[in-house]
């Protein structure tokens, strides 16, 4: 299981295990604090896939959110996070899983 999605906070790390995978490093800040997070899987493939919708059979965008790209959390619901993209190559805004199945 690889490593797909990281949050990233400005002064100290945390790990969040996903049921089938480590998939996202975490941080939270005060609650006025953004969650944002670092692209650190999907390598191999050119980034992770995001979609259109939250659900997984929303359709799938042409552009994929690269690898190191650092992202601001939307929303999140259950393992599908919606984010804006703050630096880094990929979609402005979409749909993407923290976890692995």
């Amino acid at each position: 299981l690889a490593q797909v999605l990281a949050p990233l906070f400005f002064c100290c790390f945390s790990f969040v295990s996903a049921a089938v995978g480590r998939l996202v490093r975490s941080a939270r800040g005060g609650s006025m604090a953004p969650q944002l997070w670092e692209i650190v899987g999907g390598a191999d493939k050119g980034g992770i896939l995001v979609r259109q919708g939250q659900e997984l059979t929303s359709t799938a965008l042409e552009e994929r959110l690269s690898t190191g790209a650092h992202i601001e959390e939307l929303r999140l619901a259950g393992s599908r996070l919606y984010y804006s993209l703050v630096s880094g190559a990929g979609p402005q805004k979409g749909w993407i899983s923290t976890s692995l199945k």
